[in-house]
């Protein structure tokens, strides 16, 4: 199994073993009437999700590096880390 295949799998477990969450999906689904919205939904947000996650794991490295230095320089790093994380490309 892939990375993204199993990353997506723990996300869908972890959600459908809430209660709440199983009952609004599963409400969801009946509503689509099979025109594959809520398909198309959980691929947006598995993707979302894999998108986050390589970005967080690209950027931890550096995060752990600064965090050893002096305070300020982290602190100016992560801000801008954080800026650019909210500003993605399309």
């Amino acid at each position: 199994m892939s990375r993204r295949h199993s990353i997506h799998a723990c996300c869908a477990g972890y959600l459908w073993g809430l209660p709440a969450h199983r009952q609004a999906w599963r409400g969801v689904a009946a509503e689509d009437g099979g025109r594959g919205l809520y398909l198309k939904f959980v691929h947006v947000v598995c993707s979302d999700v894999q998108y986050l996650l390589d970005e967080i794991l690209r950027v931890l490295p550096e995060v752990s590096r600064f965090t050893r230095q002096p305070r300020t320089l982290c602190m100016r790093v992560l801000y801008c880390v954080g800026s650019a994380a909210v500003h993605r490309p399309s």
